[in-house]
């Protein structure tokens, strides 16, 4: 066997004799014990005392744990359900009525950017929240008869969506808005035409 390996050996032996030595100290301890238990009357009343101490401690450890592992932090408890939000107060669309549209035309390069309109709640009783709305904007050939001028001397160069967010008009009241025309504006060679419709409200 070569030099290399005995320290294994060594380290094997020594734990193997630890072993052995704490073994044999428990035996020895066990039956000291015994031995006085049974020779003298007043140790038995020690040993038994300290037993139902460990006893006692042993249960109480347990039913902590127990109780541990039962209290309402540490149980999975589903979440509670969120109730569902009331859905909006509608006002219908023919009570909001859009009036006296203005613009910036002529701007730069003959464009048109920002469109202001006053919306006016003919409604009663409910205060204008929110107006939906669709803008129409036509670039109009410039004519001499303007009163013979055919749907066909019209062009729709901008058609869009949006809203008007976060309004306060009282019920029978009007409030001037303003919009900013999507990639910022369009050109208009002859005339506009603007067309603002409201689409859908919300009241408060």
């Amino acid at each position: 066997m070569s030099a290399s390996h005995r320290p294994c050996i060594y380290t094997a032996r020594s734990a193997s004799n630890k072993e052995f030595a704490v073994k044999l100290l428990g035996i020895i301890f066990a039956a000291v014990v015994l031995w006085l238990a049974v020779a003298v009357p007043g140790f038995r009343k020690v040993l038994l005392i300290g037993g139902v101490v460990i006893v006692g401690v042993v249960l109480l450890v347990v039913l902590k744990e127990s109780t541990t592992k039962q209290t309402p932090s540490a149980i999975y408890q589903p979440g509670l359900a969120v109730p569902a939000l009331a859905p909006p107060k509608l006002i219908p669309p023919a009570s909001i009525e859009a009036r006296d549209i203005r613009t910036d035309f002529p701007g730069y390069g003959r464009q048109i950017s920002r469109v202001t309109v006053r919306l006016f709640n003919n409604s009663t009783q409910e205060t204008l929240k929110k107006a939906d709305f669709r803008l129409l904007i036509a670039d109009c050939k410039n004519v001499a008869n303007k009163t013979a001028k055919k749907s066909g001397d019209c062009v729709t160069v901008d058609d869009e969506t949006g809203s008007f967010d976060y309004l306060n008009v009282p019920p029978q009241e009007a409030r001037d808005v303003s919009l900013t025309v999507k990639n910022l504006g369009v050109t208009i060679l002859g005339s506009p035409r603007i067309d603002l419709t409201v689409t859908a409200a919300q009241a408060e």
